[in-house]
């Protein structure tokens, strides 16, 4: 398994680093590989004690290193690691958020992994739950996911995308974003830019609730956020500054007060 997996890194590199990057980088890549072992034995013994997948059935504790998965940046950029919350947490984040009706929002976890998260969300009235992720196999894992949690009760609220989240569309919808940092720096700055283009071309509301955010001053730099008090220290939550489109005046008679022309609830499918 262990070798497998090194020689897949090693060919990945070489398709992408080339041959002289490539043996440069082995006596780092040596100690990034015992110390994430040892890493990873103690976060997937805590992520299994949770309890989670041994109630429902579901695999989603195992963590993926990135060069192990069937995918590359769009620009070649590694693939982060896919890793998972506590459910416990999860909960505890979900409902610290400064929301009223959940049906009035779409779920949106970019970078979903085996889908954890979108599983523990569907406990939530969300409008529809959706899913991004690059990885072939980790959204096939997902898909079973969902099949076995609570009998595919809540299966109909799903939507799972296999693609870079560069290419996803974001729907012109009230959204809650998530991200369990799922991207290096340049992913993360075309994709803050991407999203910005997408709230300016359809004013809405927006929640970015970004988990272990180590991206976090890309988020605090970006003039059309701004961050929000959120319970607990794992996660940092930000809203759009572009929640509303501008009000126009309807024309009246000089001695009616000037009336508002809202914009419609936008119902577009997503």
């Amino acid at each position: 398994m262990i070798g497998s997996s090194v020689l897949k890194a090693l060919v990945l590199s070489l398709k992408h680093r080339g041959l002289f990057r490539t043996v440069h980088a082995i006596p780092s890549y040596i100690r990034y590989r015992i110390s994430v072992y040892f890493y990873y034995r103690r976060l997937f013994r805590v992520i299994e004690q949770d309890g989670f997948d041994k109630t429902h059935g579901t695999e989603t504790s195992q963590i993926i290193e990135g060069f192990h998965m069937d995918a590359v940046g769009k620009k070649g950029e590694p693939i982060t690691r896919c890793e998972t919350l506590l459910a416990k947490w999860t909960r505890e984040i979900l409902q610290a958020l400064p929301i009223k009706n959940h049906e009035d929002y779409i779920f949106i976890d970019v970078g979903s992994g085996k889908g954890r998260v979108m599983l523990v969300a569907s406990e939530l009235p969300f409008k529809k739950i959706v899913g991004v992720d690059i990885s072939s196999e980790c959204v096939a894992t997902t898909r079973k996911n969902i099949e076995i949690y609570k009998d595919g009760v809540h299966k109909d609220r799903f939507e799972l995308h296999c693609m870079d989240v560069e290419d996803y569309e974001l729907p012109p919808e009230d959204t809650i974003l998530y991200a369990y940092n799922p991207f290096g720096r340049d992913v993360m700055k075309r994709f803050v830019t991407k999203l910005e283009t997408s709230l300016r071309d359809h004013p809405r509301k927006l929640l970015f609730l970004y988990v272990f955010p180590c991206q976090r001053e890309i988020l605090t730099e970006a003039s059309f956020l701004k961050e929000i008090p959120i319970c607990g220290t794992r996660a940092c939550l930000f809203s759009s500054v572009i929640d509303e489109p501008e009000r126009q005046s309807v024309p009246t008679r000089s001695n009616d007060t000037p009336a508002d022309q809202r914009r419609p609830k936008n119902s577009l499918p997503i």
